[in-house]
């Protein structure tokens, strides 16, 4: 026992020199997994996005057992969509009872060609994975000492009060006939929990202030059924102006673009906004130079942009509009263009303070919608999986890349552009 507490107060003295060390030991010149021109493909996104949806817990009831078993294809998609935005890549291979990952993430910035790399390997026993093989860069780690720093990292977690309730739903963990299966059971505290942790609560107050200001506007007595989106737009972007006074602009514009998308998405505030669950706001047909579609496109693609990765926007509206064209609505290259004009906007309320200042500023002196949504007359629309074959062969064909220059073109002509210009 005194071994042991020795060995953990060297350890937690020498942290720094540890960390040091590994920092040192882990950054490679090449890497372990290739990681250029491995971006993730429409068809990637929208498969990792139906497995997240089937495997979504809050279907389940309080206590409800699941079970979730994943092969290595859907390991591999489902791992590389989460790092996508890291940087990152990361291959899997599951036998009859070993578990191996390795994985390759490029440090910033991106001319020096430098990485880090990770390499584990696990076994199943009992009713745990145990690492028998831990490496990252040219530094290994014993088996022993491996999983006891997990074990260590766990206990620390479990006991620091945020991922406690994680680890408490963890049942079990196996691998059989080429399967990775987890068995948890699902608390509903856990959402709260995930929401704690990756949302401060300063961005959390933010967007509550928003949230409670769009069900106020939507409420506001005398006002149609039929909303322009505009009216939202410039009610919030003025209270983001006074607000930019004592805040961040930039934080003020994700905030608004996060709260209009998840509205404009249709799934209802309770789960984002528990406190404001008892709030409803009225139920508002909002359009976009006429269009419901267009609206949300347009928002839904400008806050992905301004929360995450702007390629990943693009990818995103794109994957949804080859999904359309094999049901009944089509692929629509207006929606597409929404997509881009709403992915425009995004960037630029949140690039820097003095992009965000100007859309602000931009939004109280506009001429209208047609000012920041660029005009989609003559673009083609309704297209079947067959008809768009016949006319594009794909995506990336130099007739579609074409009418792709028409809509980069037309947003550069806008308003919008010209007053905030980021490109």
């Amino acid at each position: 026992m005194k071994f042991f507490l020795k060995l953990f107060l060297v350890t937690l003295l020498s942290t720094p020199l540890l960390l040091i060390g590994l920092v040192y030991f882990s950054i490679e010149k090449e890497p372990l997994v290739k990681t250029e021109g491995q971006s993730l493909s429409s068809n990637d996104i929208a498969n990792a996005k139906r497995l997240l949806r089937q495997h979504d817990p809050r279907r389940l009831h309080n206590g409800q057992l699941k079970k979730i078993a994943l092969s290595t294809k859907q390991l591999d998609l489902l791992g590389n969509y989460l790092v996508n935005r890291l940087n990152g890549r990361l291959v899997t291979r599951l036998s009859s009872n070993l578990f191996e990952l390795k994985s390759s993430f490029k440090i910033p910035p991106q001319k020096l060609n430098q990485y880090i790399n990770l390499s584990i390997s696990a076994e199943h026993e009992g009713n745990l994975v145990q690492i028998q093989k831990l490496k990252i860069g040219n530094l290994s780690l014993p088996t022993s000492i491996s999983n006891f720093l997990i074990k260590q990292l766990l206990l620390l977690a479990k006991t620091s009060g945020q991922a406690g309730p994680f680890i408490d739903a963890f049942q079990s963990a196996d691998i059989n006939n080429r399967l990775l299966t987890i068995r948890y059971q699902w608390n509903p505290e856990l959402l709260n929990v995930a929401r704690e942790q990756l949302i401060s609560e300063e961005e959390q107050a933010r967007f509550y202030y928003y949230q409670e200001r769009l069900i106020e506007l939507s409420n506001r007595p005398g006002l149609g059924k039929t909303v322009s989106l505009d009216y939202y737009l410039r009610a919030l972007f003025s209270d983001a102006r006074q607000r930019s006074e004592f805040g961040n602009p930039a934080d003020e514009n994700r905030a608004i673009l996060a709260v209009l998308g998840q509205h404009l998405s249709g799934r209802g505030h309770s789960l984002l906004f528990p406190k404001t669950a008892h709030l409803h706001p009225a139920r508002k047909n909002i359009k976009l130079i006429g269009r419901h579609d267009f609206a949300q496109h347009f928002v839904i693609s400008a806050a992905l942009s301004a929360i995450g990765n702007s390629q990943l926007a693009d990818l995103i509206g794109l994957q949804k509009e080859l999904a359309d064209s094999n049901r009944s609505s089509g692929f629509s290259f207006t929606d597409l263009a929404a997509d881009r004009a709403g992915n425009y906007l995004g960037k630029a309320a949140t690039q820097s303070e003095q992009s965000a200042l100007a859309v602000q500023n931009f939004f109280q002196s506009h001429n209208g919608e047609a000012s920041y949504m660029s005009s989609v007359n003559g673009l083609p629309e309704g297209l079947t999986a067959r008809a768009f074959k016949k006319r594009f062969g794909s995506v990336g064909s130099k007739r579609f890349k074409n009418i792709e220059k028409v809509i980069e073109a037309r947003i550069k002509e806008s308003a919008i552009y010209r007053q905030t210009a980021i490109y």
